[in-house]
């Protein structure tokens, strides 16, 4: 993992994605991008005849607030000895985000505040962003400050989303000291366990693989696996069925993002 992106913004959760962030440029020797996009209904404004004007004052005060975000990350980054650049865009941050992380290997991103009922706007953007980039979403919960490498619990069960995680999270897993493979018995597949145990071991990442049946639902059974094995961070597909469905029904990916207390690593 050589370029990484960094979603950057004024919210809560900055200083955690630059830690983790951080973390990933000092392990793998890697380059940041910071990609900060401000949104255009933020310098924007509708007069009583239905025209779209700039409002001056609301540009000055998100600018300032902007550039002071963007003053105190640079400060520290000068002190990190790390590889950095940064882009400043105009326009919805999901689109800008997964345009921008084309070329990249993984995009750093927030969950906010895990375990509450309720989309948060931190969500929803992750959602949007694995759903327009080809790239891995690295998805921190609030809380975290650093990322931990040694233990890695990837969630497999035969499908397309599930193989494209596990491909997409082969230089992380390289890296672990603790690889497990966790499946829920539930369905066979023409792609078992046991296959994706394989393909690892051949990328020589040793691995175990772990199978439990149903404790309530698939969901609360892998979150409880996680848990139980005190995994760092979990890889998994994310969206398996329609995002439409998953938005109605719920679903793991829906699941694991609101209570989830450790990074969630996702594809599509």
């Amino acid at each position: 993992m050589k370029n990484i992106l960094v979603n950057a913004g004024i919210d809560d959760q900055m200083e955690s994605r630059l830690q983790v962030a951080l973390d990933f440029a000092h392990r793998f020797d890697a380059h940041l991008t910071f990609v900060q996009a401000q949104p255009y209904q933020s310098v924007m404004g509708i007069d009583m005849f239905g025209g779209a004007h700039l409002i001056a004052e609301a540009m000055a005060a998100s600018d300032s607030s902007m550039a002071e975000m963007r003053t105190k990350a640079e400060a520290k980054l000068a002190k990190e000895g790390v590889s950095w650049n940064w882009l400043e865009f105009i326009g919805q941050p999901a689109a800008v985000i997964s345009d921008a992380a084309r070329l990249c290997d993984l995009v750093i991103m927030s969950l906010g505040e895990t375990g509450k009922s309720g989309q948060n706007s931190y969500r929803s953007l992750v959602g949007e962003v694995v759903f327009g980039t080809a790239t891995p979403v690295l998805a921190v919960p609030a809380g975290v400050q650093s990322m931990q490498f040694d233990r890695a619990m990837v969630a497999y069960d035969g499908g397309a989303e599930a193989a494209a995680a596990l491909k997409a999270a082969v230089p992380l897993l390289s890296i672990a000291n603790d690889v497990r493979i966790a499946e829920i018995e539930e369905k066979e597949s023409e792609f078992p366990i046991t296959e994706a145990s394989l393909y690892l071991s051949r990328h020589g990442i040793n691995n175990e693989i772990e199978t439990a049946f149903t404790k309530g639902s698939i969901e609360e059974t892998l979150f409880d696996m996680a848990s139980d094995w005190n995994a760092d961070y979990l890889v998994m597909g994310a969206f398996g069925h329609s995002r439409l469905r998953e938005t109605i029904f719920g679903g793991v990916t829906r699941y694991l993002m609101h209570e989830t207390k450790i990074p969630l690593l996702l594809a599509h």
